[in-house]
């Protein structure tokens, strides 16, 4: 992924690089398209703003990128609102993060669900939209890691993964005591 900047002008462009020199590549530089969103609860009231916060991770080949610089953020307003400027064309992972005393139930990006989806936003999406549908319903698991002897075993590492492994947002750490 070849990702180039002038001063509020990036632009990417993905290339494959065999056994030759590139020539006569071009890099068209924009400033990007800026995507609006809200933050909805499915009953009760949205947690501080400071607890709404959303991620649009660029996917190559559906996996997610960790490029430096690539990563669009933003933080809602209090009443759940957000933009999020400067998004390069692509295909992106929206992960929404809210407060630990939420999980999200419905993701939509442009009324399409883009839960478990890679989103493809193009250089005309001004009109863009993300939904997000927070529930207060989440679960809780309690238990104890023990050791051949059946004694408790403090400070392990206890790592739960979804079923939807690209949902990296799902994955849930926490040490024994």
């Amino acid at each position: 992924m070849l990702q180039a900047a002038v001063s509020t002008f990036p632009a990417r462009l993905p290339i494959e690089i065999t056994n030759g020199n590139i020539e006569n590549l071009v890099v068209e530089l924009n400033s990007g398209v800026t995507i609006t969103g809200r933050f909805i609860t499915d009953g009760g009231n949205l947690p501080p703003p400071s607890a709404l916060q959303l991620q649009m991770r660029l996917a190559s080949n559906g996996l997610q990128n960790y490029m430096v610089g690539t990563s669009p953020t933003s933080q809602a307003a209090a009443d759940g609102s957000f933009n999020i400027p400067g998004v390069l064309p692509g295909d992106y992972r929206i992960v929404p993060n809210p407060s630990q005393d939420f999980y999200v139930k419905e993701l939509r990006y442009n009324r399409l669900d883009a839960l478990s989806n890679p989103v493809s936003v193009c250089c005309n999406s001004d009109s863009a939209t993300i939904e997000i549908v927070i529930s207060r319903n989440v679960g809780q698991i309690d238990g104890v890691i023990v050791d051949a002897r059946m004694q408790p075993v403090p400070g392990v590492q206890a790592v739960l993964i979804p079923d939807a492994r690209q949902r990296t947002e799902l994955y849930m750490t926490a040490t024994t005591d």
